[in-house]
């Protein structure tokens, strides 16, 4: 689904009040452990907040939790309201580094100002009845709730955020440079919102953020919990690190884990030099521990002296020359067609290279973004920039019959008739099959009494019937 932009900024957000404190050594806590008000251990699905009941949350709670102890807590949200889908990919993490994870049950796409209530519920609620370190806030969510997870965390000063499918919401103030918040994206290698994620990885490293993105084979959606869980060690690494626990045993497992995950990665299909990419992350995090660092450098040195890193490496400065020659071209309809020709010649080029990998995805993101972005457009009476969009998409997309039957119903809308009717005939050409629809289709009303559009019919009417049947177009 299609994640909306939240609108402006409503300012801080109520926290409510201080969680619990542990009770004074002679107190009633010397004699007794205090008892938490939740089973421990258990997907709670739904805990109703004290202030309001119309508001609730997923929760889980590590088997250790006790309230004598501030824990950190990862707050999810769904696009659909389902608190219970990142509390279930989380938890296993959760349990395994003690965390907090609560999934609001009624933030999802649409208005802020329910987004807004739903998030000062959440946050008021869980600091009157959890033990929550606050300075150990983090967020996470997936599409339109991955946007309210990135404002949540900018905007109440969390430690982190976990965002899947989606980034930052147009117009969203930036994080501060140079700050605290650390940032672990999730996005599949065909989701259409692939290349957003590719912008705001580069635009974190501008900042100076620290920053890591995971990229898992799928589409718009959540990864299993592995990944969500790997995201989770990230952030829980970043936090031991900072509190100098580098040395402690914790920590040494979790950089086994780490390097473990960058060897992995340099053997995945295209994710060569983000693995080479890991290991160079973890000697910077680890500046200030040299016995720790030491494994790690060598790993570097190793890798640098293979000759496929060498290759990797001439690929992508190749990459960069061959992306600015491309936008030293004038126009825009001319630099984007010279852009994806080289980028495809330079794909076939490099076969087997991280570059090439780079390209191919965001040659396909790009497309569908174009495709649906037309779409839209269209939608909204918008028929001339849905037609640049849907070209370009087709430039991508030759052989789709969807975009071409999209663009000519764009094409019919604006005016440009005789053009419709040679991209409505390629559509057909190209397998778009539902003579029932464009029959009925008032996008191409003005095309009726054309001579090709009748031939348009008289083809489709012509195809036997179980070359009929719709099939579904576009990417």
């Amino acid at each position: 689904m299609a994640a909306p932009a939240l609108a402006g900024d409503p300012g801080p957000l109520p926290l409510g009040p201080e969680p619990p404190k542990a009770a004074p050594a002679d107190g009633p806590a010397a004699q007794a452990p205090a008892k938490p008000e939740f089973e421990t251990g258990k997907l709670i699905a739904r805990v109703v907040t004290r202030h309001d009941g119309a508001q609730s949350y997923a929760l889980y709670l590590p088997k250790a939790y006790t309230p004598d102890r501030k824990w950190p807590i990862l707050y999810g949200f769904s696009p659909a309201a389902q608190g219970s889908d990142p509390v279930k990919l989380f938890m296993a993490a959760a349990e395994q580094h003690g965390w907090i994870v609560a999934g609001s049950n009624n933030a999802q796409n649409g208005p802020f100002e329910p987004i807004q209530a739903a998030i000062a519920a959440m946050l008021k609620d869980t600091a009157a009845r959890l033990a929550v370190d606050e300075q150990r806030r983090y967020a996470t969510g997936f599409s339109g709730g991955a946007r309210v997870a990135f404002f949540l965390a900018t905007d109440q000063g969390f430690a982190g955020v976990i965002p899947c499918g989606a980034g930052m919401s147009q117009g969203q103030k930036a994080p501060e440079k140079g700050g605290k918040l650390a940032v672990c994206g999730l996005v599949g290698s065909r989701d259409f919102n692939y290349l957003e994620m590719l912008r705001l990885e580069e635009g974190l490293k501008n900042l100076g953020l620290r920053q890591r993105l995971l990229v898992f084979d799928g589409e718009h959606r959540w990864p299993g919990p592995a990944l969500c869980g790997a995201a989770l060690r990230y952030l829980e690494l970043l936090a031991r690190l900072d509190a100098g626990k580098a040395a402690e045993k914790e920590a040494g497992a979790i950089l086994e884990a780490e390097q473990a995950d960058a060897d992995k990665l340099l053997e995945a299909k295209g994710q060569y030099l983000r693995g080479y990419g890991r290991f160079e992350e973890l000697a910077r995090l680890l500046k200030d521990a040299e016995e720790r660092k030491k494994p790690v450098l060598e790993r570097i040195a190793a890798i640098e002296a293979t000759e496929r890193y060498q290759r990797e490496r001439k690929a992508q400065a190749d990459l960069a020359a061959a992306n600015a020659e491309c936008a030293k071209m004038p126009g825009a309809d001319e630099r984007f067609t010279k852009t994806v020709e080289v980028m495809t010649k330079f794909a076939a080029e490099n076969a087997a290279t991280d570059a090439a990998e780079s390209v191919a995805g965001q040659l396909r993101g790009l497309a569908i973004q174009l495709s649906l972005g037309g779409s839209q457009l269209h939608q909204t009476g918008r028929y001339a920039e849905a037609c640049v969009y849907l070209k370009r998409a087709r430039l991508l997309l030759p052989k789709d019959p969807g975009v071409a039957y999209n663009l000519a119903c764009a094409q019919a809308r604006s005016g440009e008739k005789d053009l419709a009717l040679k991209t409505l005939t390629e559509s057909v050409e190209l397998g778009f099959n539902d003579e029932a629809h464009l029959k009925k289709d008032p996008d191409l009303d003005s095309l009726r009494q054309a001579e090709e559009y009748k031939q348009v019919i008289e083809k489709l009417a012509a195809l036997p019937p179980d070359k009929k049947k719709p099939e579904p177009f576009g990417p």
